[in-house]
Protein backbone atom coordinates (compact mmCIF):
# COMPACT_ATOMS: atom_id res chain seq x y z
CA UNK A 1 0.00 0.00 0.00
CA UNK A 2 2.82 2.30 0.74
CA UNK A 3 4.56 1.59 -2.07
CA UNK A 4 1.31 2.62 -4.60
CA UNK A 5 1.04 5.96 -2.70
CA UNK A 6 4.89 6.61 -3.00
CA UNK A 7 4.14 6.19 -6.83
CA UNK A 8 1.30 7.86 -6.88
CA UNK A 9 3.25 10.79 -5.46
CA UNK A 10 5.95 10.72 -8.00
CA UNK A 11 3.94 10.81 -10.62
CA UNK A 12 1.97 14.12 -8.99
CA UNK A 13 5.29 15.41 -8.88
CA UNK A 14 6.44 14.49 -12.17
CA UNK A 15 3.33 15.61 -13.68
CA UNK A 16 3.54 19.25 -12.01
CA UNK A 17 7.16 19.42 -13.11
CA UNK A 18 5.80 18.39 -16.66
CA UNK A 19 3.41 21.20 -16.66
CA UNK A 20 5.63 23.78 -15.70
CA UNK A 21 7.71 22.71 -18.60
CA UNK A 22 5.18 23.28 -21.24
CA UNK A 23 4.12 26.25 -19.97
CA UNK A 24 7.60 27.65 -19.70
CA UNK A 25 8.14 25.99 -23.43
CA UNK A 26 5.00 27.56 -25.08
CA UNK A 27 6.15 31.04 -23.18
CA UNK A 28 9.54 30.72 -24.77
CA UNK A 29 8.53 29.18 -28.27
CA UNK A 30 4.98 31.37 -29.28
CA UNK A 31 4.97 34.82 -29.82
CA UNK A 32 2.36 36.70 -27.89
CA UNK A 33 -0.72 37.88 -30.50
CA UNK A 34 -1.24 41.59 -30.15
CA UNK A 35 -4.75 43.52 -31.54
CA UNK A 36 -3.07 47.00 -31.87
CA UNK A 37 -5.74 50.38 -33.22
CA UNK A 38 -5.48 51.21 -35.71
CA UNK A 39 -3.41 48.66 -37.09
CA UNK A 40 0.96 49.57 -37.98
CA UNK A 41 0.67 51.03 -41.99
CA UNK A 42 3.47 49.21 -44.06
CA UNK A 43 6.94 49.74 -43.13
CA UNK A 44 7.90 51.03 -46.68
CA UNK A 45 6.21 51.95 -49.86
CA UNK A 46 6.09 50.50 -52.69
CA UNK A 47 7.59 47.51 -50.53
CA UNK A 48 10.71 45.86 -51.39
CA UNK A 49 11.15 43.58 -54.27
CA UNK A 50 10.57 40.04 -52.99
CA UNK A 51 13.24 37.32 -54.11
CA UNK A 52 11.53 35.43 -57.23
CA UNK A 53 13.50 33.57 -60.25
CA UNK A 54 13.51 35.49 -63.90
CA UNK A 55 11.20 34.00 -66.20
CA UNK A 56 11.97 33.93 -70.27
CA UNK A 57 11.28 36.86 -71.51
CA UNK A 58 11.24 38.48 -68.62
CA UNK A 59 7.04 37.66 -68.65
CA UNK A 60 4.71 38.64 -65.75
CA UNK A 61 3.59 35.86 -63.49
CA UNK A 62 -0.23 36.44 -62.55
CA UNK A 63 -1.68 36.58 -59.05
CA UNK A 64 -4.48 36.38 -56.50
CA UNK A 65 -4.65 37.12 -53.21
CA UNK A 66 -7.19 37.55 -50.84
CA UNK A 67 -7.21 38.93 -47.20
CA UNK A 68 -7.87 41.73 -44.81
CA UNK A 69 -7.26 45.05 -45.89
CA UNK A 70 -4.60 45.91 -44.05
CA UNK A 71 -3.88 49.27 -45.76
CA UNK A 72 -5.15 51.25 -48.38
CA UNK A 73 -3.86 54.72 -49.50
CA UNK A 74 -5.22 57.04 -52.40
CA UNK A 75 -2.51 59.10 -54.73
CA UNK A 76 -1.62 62.64 -54.08
CA UNK A 77 -2.18 63.19 -57.81
CA UNK A 78 -4.48 63.36 -59.31
CA UNK A 79 -5.99 62.99 -55.86
CA UNK A 80 -9.99 62.99 -54.55
CA UNK A 81 -12.55 64.62 -56.45
CA UNK A 82 -14.22 68.17 -54.62
CA UNK A 83 -16.93 66.15 -53.07
CA UNK A 84 -17.79 69.14 -50.44
CA UNK A 85 -17.37 71.73 -52.95
CA UNK A 86 -19.40 69.73 -56.11
CA UNK A 87 -21.30 67.09 -54.22
CA UNK A 88 -23.71 66.68 -57.15
CA UNK A 89 -21.25 66.70 -60.25
CA UNK A 90 -22.39 67.16 -63.83
CA UNK A 91 -20.82 67.14 -67.69
CA UNK A 92 -21.25 71.08 -67.53
CA UNK A 93 -19.62 70.83 -64.00
CA UNK A 94 -17.11 68.33 -63.53
CA UNK A 95 -15.36 67.31 -60.50
CA UNK A 96 -12.00 68.48 -59.81
CA UNK A 97 -9.17 68.37 -60.18
CA UNK A 98 -9.09 66.93 -63.99
CA UNK A 99 -9.22 63.22 -64.04
CA UNK A 100 -9.72 62.51 -60.16
CA UNK A 101 -11.65 59.63 -61.21
CA UNK A 102 -9.12 58.00 -62.13
CA UNK A 103 -6.54 58.00 -59.44
CA UNK A 104 -4.51 54.96 -58.01
CA UNK A 105 -2.97 54.20 -54.65
CA UNK A 106 -1.87 50.82 -52.51
CA UNK A 107 -3.57 48.28 -50.88
CA UNK A 108 -1.86 45.78 -48.48
CA UNK A 109 -3.21 41.90 -47.46
CA UNK A 110 -1.73 39.47 -46.11
CA UNK A 111 1.35 41.69 -45.78
CA UNK A 112 1.27 42.11 -49.59
CA UNK A 113 1.43 45.70 -50.25
CA UNK A 114 -0.11 45.89 -54.03
CA UNK A 115 0.20 48.58 -56.74
CA UNK A 116 -3.46 50.02 -57.59
CA UNK A 117 -2.87 51.82 -61.11
CA UNK A 118 -5.38 54.17 -62.05
CA UNK A 119 -8.21 53.59 -63.04
CA UNK A 120 -8.89 50.46 -61.74
CA UNK A 121 -12.35 48.60 -61.20
CA UNK A 122 -13.18 47.74 -57.57
CA UNK A 123 -16.21 45.50 -57.71
CA UNK A 124 -18.61 45.52 -54.54
CA UNK A 125 -21.04 43.92 -54.06
CA UNK A 126 -23.84 45.45 -55.93
CA UNK A 127 -21.55 48.89 -57.46
CA UNK A 128 -18.62 49.17 -59.72
CA UNK A 129 -16.34 51.99 -58.26
CA UNK A 130 -13.07 53.52 -59.19
CA UNK A 131 -10.27 53.02 -56.66
CA UNK A 132 -10.96 57.31 -56.17
CA UNK A 133 -14.42 56.51 -55.28
CA UNK A 134 -13.83 53.62 -52.72
CA UNK A 135 -12.17 57.18 -50.79
CA UNK A 136 -14.48 59.69 -51.89
CA UNK A 137 -17.46 58.24 -51.55
CA UNK A 138 -16.54 56.88 -47.50
CA UNK A 139 -19.27 59.29 -45.45
CA UNK A 140 -16.33 60.08 -43.05
CA UNK A 141 -13.89 61.13 -45.96
CA UNK A 142 -13.51 65.36 -46.61
CA UNK A 143 -11.74 66.75 -49.11
CA UNK A 144 -9.71 69.11 -46.50
CA UNK A 145 -8.57 65.95 -44.51
CA UNK A 146 -4.80 65.23 -44.57
CA UNK A 147 -4.95 62.01 -45.21
CA UNK A 148 -7.87 60.02 -47.08
CA UNK A 149 -8.79 57.26 -45.77
CA UNK A 150 -11.97 54.21 -46.82
CA UNK A 151 -12.62 53.41 -43.34
CA UNK A 152 -12.51 49.67 -44.22
CA UNK A 153 -8.69 49.34 -44.01
CA UNK A 154 -7.09 48.12 -40.81
CA UNK A 155 -4.38 50.67 -40.30
CA UNK A 156 -7.67 53.41 -40.99
CA UNK A 157 -7.84 55.49 -37.63
CA UNK A 158 -11.33 56.10 -38.43
CA UNK A 159 -12.99 53.05 -38.94
CA UNK A 160 -16.41 51.37 -39.76
CA UNK A 161 -17.19 48.58 -37.28
CA UNK A 162 -15.38 44.73 -38.14
CA UNK A 163 -13.07 44.14 -40.94
CA UNK A 164 -13.12 43.93 -44.89
CA UNK A 165 -11.87 42.00 -46.82
CA UNK A 166 -10.53 42.41 -50.43
CA UNK A 167 -9.67 39.40 -53.33
CA UNK A 168 -6.86 41.54 -55.78
CA UNK A 169 -6.34 39.94 -59.17
CA UNK A 170 -3.44 41.00 -60.85
CA UNK A 171 0.09 40.48 -62.08
CA UNK A 172 3.29 40.64 -60.90
CA UNK A 173 5.88 42.78 -63.06
CA UNK A 174 9.77 43.72 -62.43
CA UNK A 175 9.05 42.54 -58.68
CA UNK A 176 5.95 44.55 -58.27
CA UNK A 177 2.42 43.29 -57.69
CA UNK A 178 0.09 45.46 -59.81
CA UNK A 179 -3.88 44.79 -59.32
CA UNK A 180 -5.82 44.50 -62.27
CA UNK A 181 -9.62 43.13 -60.85
CA UNK A 182 -10.31 44.26 -56.91
CA UNK A 183 -13.17 42.47 -55.24
CA UNK A 184 -14.27 44.27 -52.22
CA UNK A 185 -16.86 43.17 -49.49
CA UNK A 186 -16.98 43.29 -45.49
CA UNK A 187 -17.59 39.14 -45.59
CA UNK A 188 -18.56 37.72 -48.84
CA UNK A 189 -20.43 34.70 -46.83
CA UNK A 190 -22.29 37.20 -44.82
CA UNK A 191 -25.56 35.82 -44.46
CA UNK A 192 -28.74 35.79 -42.15
CA UNK A 193 -32.63 34.86 -42.52
CA UNK A 194 -35.83 34.75 -40.38
CA UNK A 195 -39.48 36.15 -40.39
CA UNK A 196 -40.46 39.71 -40.66
CA UNK A 197 -41.85 40.69 -37.31
CA UNK A 198 -42.66 44.73 -37.57
CA UNK A 199 -41.53 47.53 -40.07
CA UNK A 200 -39.79 51.25 -39.17
CA UNK A 201 -41.55 52.58 -42.64
CA UNK A 202 -39.78 55.56 -42.40
CA UNK A 203 -36.50 54.27 -41.87
CA UNK A 204 -36.81 51.45 -44.49
CA UNK A 205 -36.10 49.26 -41.81
CA UNK A 206 -37.60 45.80 -40.83
CA UNK A 207 -36.83 43.64 -37.75
CA UNK A 208 -36.15 39.73 -38.08
CA UNK A 209 -35.25 38.09 -34.97
CA UNK A 210 -34.86 41.21 -33.60
CA UNK A 211 -32.35 42.11 -35.43
CA UNK A 212 -32.66 45.89 -37.08
CA UNK A 213 -32.44 45.25 -40.64
CA UNK A 214 -32.17 48.64 -43.21
CA UNK A 215 -32.07 48.17 -47.08
CA UNK A 216 -28.93 50.17 -48.18
CA UNK A 217 -30.73 52.59 -50.57
CA UNK A 218 -30.01 55.82 -51.42
CA UNK A 219 -32.16 58.62 -52.45
CA UNK A 220 -32.93 58.99 -56.20
CA UNK A 221 -34.74 62.11 -57.70
CA UNK A 222 -36.80 60.72 -61.02
CA UNK A 223 -40.23 60.80 -62.70
CA UNK A 224 -42.86 58.87 -62.68
CA UNK A 225 -43.37 57.62 -66.33
CA UNK A 226 -46.63 56.01 -67.57
CA UNK A 227 -46.77 52.18 -67.63
CA UNK A 228 -45.45 52.26 -71.70
CA UNK A 229 -42.26 54.37 -71.00
CA UNK A 230 -44.05 57.87 -72.37
CA UNK A 231 -43.91 61.14 -69.62
CA UNK A 232 -46.79 61.34 -68.14
CA UNK A 233 -49.30 64.11 -67.34
CA UNK A 234 -49.12 65.73 -65.10
CA UNK A 235 -45.30 65.20 -64.68
CA UNK A 236 -45.02 63.63 -60.91
CA UNK A 237 -41.18 64.06 -59.59
CA UNK A 238 -40.01 61.86 -56.46
CA UNK A 239 -37.07 61.62 -54.59
CA UNK A 240 -36.98 58.37 -52.43
CA UNK A 241 -35.19 55.02 -52.41
CA UNK A 242 -36.01 52.94 -55.18
CA UNK A 243 -36.82 50.62 -52.31
CA UNK A 244 -37.69 52.11 -49.33
CA UNK A 245 -38.25 56.13 -48.48
CA UNK A 246 -34.26 56.30 -49.02
CA UNK A 247 -31.13 56.12 -46.56
CA UNK A 248 -27.86 54.77 -46.65
CA UNK A 249 -25.30 53.68 -44.23
CA UNK A 250 -22.53 53.64 -46.63
CA UNK A 251 -23.91 54.38 -50.65
CA UNK A 252 -20.24 52.05 -51.32
CA UNK A 253 -22.61 48.41 -49.98
CA UNK A 254 -25.53 49.92 -51.65
CA UNK A 255 -28.54 47.71 -53.28
CA UNK A 256 -28.63 47.73 -56.98
CA UNK A 257 -31.35 50.18 -58.03
CA UNK A 258 -31.17 49.40 -61.66
CA UNK A 259 -31.11 45.27 -61.25
CA UNK A 260 -33.32 44.98 -58.50
CA UNK A 261 -32.22 42.88 -55.54
CA UNK A 262 -34.86 43.46 -53.45
CA UNK A 263 -37.52 40.88 -54.53
CA UNK A 264 -39.42 37.40 -54.17
CA UNK A 265 -37.85 34.17 -55.36
CA UNK A 266 -39.71 34.68 -58.51
CA UNK A 267 -37.74 37.83 -59.32
CA UNK A 268 -40.74 40.10 -58.71
CA UNK A 269 -39.14 43.60 -57.28
CA UNK A 270 -40.19 44.07 -53.35
CA UNK A 271 -40.12 47.18 -51.34
CA UNK A 272 -41.04 48.73 -47.83
CA UNK A 273 -43.43 51.52 -47.96
CA UNK A 274 -41.73 54.72 -47.18
CA UNK A 275 -45.07 55.54 -44.82
CA UNK A 276 -47.13 53.41 -42.54
CA UNK A 277 -49.79 51.58 -45.19
CA UNK A 278 -52.00 51.43 -41.58
CA UNK A 279 -54.69 53.51 -40.82
CA UNK A 280 -52.72 53.67 -37.22
CA UNK A 281 -49.89 54.47 -38.03
CA UNK A 282 -48.42 51.23 -36.78
CA UNK A 283 -45.90 48.82 -37.71
CA UNK A 284 -47.70 46.00 -39.43
CA UNK A 285 -47.81 43.71 -36.40
CA UNK A 286 -51.32 43.54 -35.77
CA UNK A 287 -52.11 41.90 -38.64
CA UNK A 288 -52.57 42.31 -42.60
CA UNK A 289 -56.57 42.86 -42.67
CA UNK A 290 -57.65 44.99 -45.58
CA UNK A 291 -59.69 46.87 -42.80
CA UNK A 292 -56.64 48.16 -41.09
CA UNK A 293 -55.64 49.66 -44.37
CA UNK A 294 -55.33 53.64 -45.04
CA UNK A 295 -56.90 54.10 -48.62
CA UNK A 296 -54.83 53.95 -51.79
CA UNK A 297 -54.44 57.66 -52.25
CA UNK A 298 -52.58 57.57 -48.37
CA UNK A 299 -50.05 54.59 -49.29
CA UNK A 300 -46.82 55.35 -50.97
CA UNK A 301 -47.69 55.08 -54.75
CA UNK A 302 -44.59 53.59 -55.56
CA UNK A 303 -45.41 50.38 -53.05
CA UNK A 304 -48.47 49.51 -52.58
CA UNK A 305 -50.94 47.28 -50.66
CA UNK A 306 -52.99 46.12 -53.31
CA UNK A 307 -50.07 44.09 -54.88
CA UNK A 308 -50.43 42.19 -51.79
CA UNK A 309 -53.67 40.17 -52.36
CA UNK A 310 -55.73 39.18 -49.36
CA UNK A 311 -57.97 35.93 -49.55
CA UNK A 312 -61.56 37.78 -51.08
CA UNK A 313 -63.54 36.03 -48.47
CA UNK A 314 -62.31 37.65 -45.55
CA UNK A 315 -59.70 39.84 -46.38
CA UNK A 316 -57.23 39.15 -43.47
CA UNK A 317 -55.11 36.75 -44.88
CA UNK A 318 -51.88 37.05 -47.35
CA UNK A 319 -52.05 35.22 -49.90
CA UNK A 320 -48.68 33.55 -51.05
CA UNK A 321 -48.82 32.14 -54.05
CA UNK A 322 -50.84 34.18 -56.75
CA UNK A 323 -50.70 35.15 -60.16
CA UNK A 324 -51.23 39.12 -60.81
CA UNK A 325 -53.95 40.43 -63.29
CA UNK A 326 -53.05 41.96 -66.61
CA UNK A 327 -52.30 45.65 -65.97
CA UNK A 328 -55.39 48.00 -65.83
CA UNK A 329 -57.82 45.19 -65.51
CA UNK A 330 -60.73 45.87 -63.29
CA UNK A 331 -61.96 43.74 -60.34
CA UNK A 332 -63.34 40.74 -60.36
CA UNK A 333 -65.42 38.87 -57.33
CA UNK A 334 -62.24 36.58 -57.37
CA UNK A 335 -59.64 39.18 -57.74
CA UNK A 336 -61.51 42.51 -56.05
CA UNK A 337 -58.46 44.90 -55.67
CA UNK A 338 -56.57 44.72 -58.91
CA UNK A 339 -52.72 44.99 -58.91
CA UNK A 340 -50.42 46.60 -60.87
CA UNK A 341 -47.97 44.88 -61.66
CA UNK A 342 -45.45 47.62 -62.92
CA UNK A 343 -45.28 48.97 -59.33
CA UNK A 344 -43.28 47.06 -56.90
CA UNK A 345 -44.37 44.45 -54.07
CA UNK A 346 -44.77 45.31 -50.33
CA UNK A 347 -43.04 42.95 -47.67
CA UNK A 348 -45.74 42.15 -45.05
CA UNK A 349 -44.96 40.77 -41.28
CA UNK A 350 -44.40 37.11 -41.60
CA UNK A 351 -42.70 36.93 -44.85
CA UNK A 352 -39.08 34.72 -44.33
CA UNK A 353 -36.44 36.16 -45.92
CA UNK A 354 -32.70 35.50 -47.02
CA UNK A 355 -30.59 38.85 -46.27
CA UNK A 356 -27.11 39.43 -47.28
CA UNK A 357 -25.66 42.84 -46.13
CA UNK A 358 -23.11 44.43 -43.85
CA UNK A 359 -22.69 44.54 -40.19
CA UNK A 360 -22.99 48.18 -39.18
CA UNK A 361 -23.35 50.21 -35.33
CA UNK A 362 -24.83 53.31 -35.23
CA UNK A 363 -26.19 54.95 -31.42
CA UNK A 364 -28.98 52.76 -31.01
CA UNK A 365 -26.83 49.52 -31.35
CA UNK A 366 -25.58 47.12 -33.87
CA UNK A 367 -27.92 46.63 -37.36
CA UNK A 368 -27.68 45.12 -41.00
CA UNK A 369 -27.58 47.43 -43.75
CA UNK A 370 -28.64 45.13 -46.76
CA UNK A 371 -27.24 45.14 -50.16
CA UNK A 372 -30.06 41.95 -51.40
CA UNK A 373 -33.21 40.53 -49.75
CA UNK A 374 -34.89 37.97 -50.97
CA UNK A 375 -38.33 36.30 -49.62
CA UNK A 376 -38.68 33.05 -49.86
CA UNK A 377 -42.78 32.57 -48.79
CA UNK A 378 -43.86 34.80 -51.87
CA UNK A 379 -44.50 33.52 -54.76
CA UNK A 380 -45.78 36.62 -57.33
CA UNK A 381 -46.62 35.25 -61.53
CA UNK A 382 -47.42 38.30 -63.62
CA UNK A 383 -50.21 37.43 -66.12
CA UNK A 384 -48.77 34.84 -68.98
CA UNK A 385 -47.52 36.15 -72.00
CA UNK A 386 -47.93 39.93 -71.14
CA UNK A 387 -45.59 42.68 -70.09
CA UNK A 388 -44.31 43.29 -67.80
CA UNK A 389 -42.34 40.06 -66.78
CA UNK A 390 -39.55 40.03 -64.20
CA UNK A 391 -36.81 37.60 -64.44
CA UNK A 392 -34.30 36.18 -61.17
CA UNK A 393 -31.44 34.90 -62.70
CA UNK A 394 -28.62 33.03 -60.41
CA UNK A 395 -26.12 31.24 -62.39
CA UNK A 396 -25.06 31.48 -66.24
CA UNK A 397 -23.21 30.10 -68.60
CA UNK A 398 -22.60 30.79 -71.64
CA UNK A 399 -20.25 28.99 -74.19
CA UNK A 400 -18.04 30.90 -76.28
CA UNK A 401 -17.35 27.72 -78.72
CA UNK A 402 -13.84 27.62 -80.18
CA UNK A 403 -12.10 27.19 -83.59
CA UNK A 404 -9.74 24.23 -83.79
CA UNK A 405 -6.02 25.37 -84.05
CA UNK A 406 -3.15 22.98 -83.82
CA UNK A 407 -0.45 26.33 -82.93
CA UNK A 408 -2.99 27.39 -80.37
CA UNK A 409 -4.12 24.86 -77.75
CA UNK A 410 -7.64 25.72 -76.01
CA UNK A 411 -10.26 24.52 -74.07
CA UNK A 412 -13.59 25.39 -75.53
CA UNK A 413 -17.22 25.00 -74.27
CA UNK A 414 -20.80 25.16 -76.61
CA UNK A 415 -23.04 24.77 -73.47
CA UNK A 416 -25.73 27.20 -72.14
CA UNK A 417 -26.85 27.28 -69.09
CA UNK A 418 -29.01 29.82 -66.84
CA UNK A 419 -30.30 28.97 -63.41
CA UNK A 420 -33.04 31.04 -62.50
CA UNK A 421 -36.55 32.05 -61.92
CA UNK A 422 -39.58 33.96 -63.58
CA UNK A 423 -42.64 35.88 -63.01
CA UNK A 424 -43.85 34.38 -66.71
CA UNK A 425 -45.12 30.76 -66.39
CA UNK A 426 -46.04 30.91 -70.14
CA UNK A 427 -43.87 28.31 -71.26
CA UNK A 428 -41.33 29.92 -73.87
CA UNK A 429 -41.90 29.05 -77.86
Amino acid sequence: MRGFEQLTKRFKVAGVVLLLLIIGLGTKASAQSLNPIPWPMPAAIPAPTPVMPVRENNEPTGFQITGFIQYASLDATPGLCNKDDNPSPTPANPPLPAQCKITGGWIEMNNNLIRVPQSTVVIFPNTLLTWEEAFELNPNTHQTDPIMQTGLAMSDTVRFPGTYQASVQGNIVNGQYIAGLIYLSQDPANFTQGYIEKFDYANGVMYVNGMRVQINDPKLTFTVPNPDGTPATPLTVLTKGRYTAGQSADPRFAVDQNNSTVGSQTGYPMCIPSVSPYIDGSDGHNGPAVTLLNPESLQDPQCPEKNRPRDPTTGTLLIPIFTMNQAGDGPTPENPIPQDPYLEMPFEVGDFVNIIGTLEMDANGPFITATDIEALTVGAYTWPGTDPAYIHIDVVIQGTGGVPNPFFPQEAGVRTRVEGFTTDILPPG
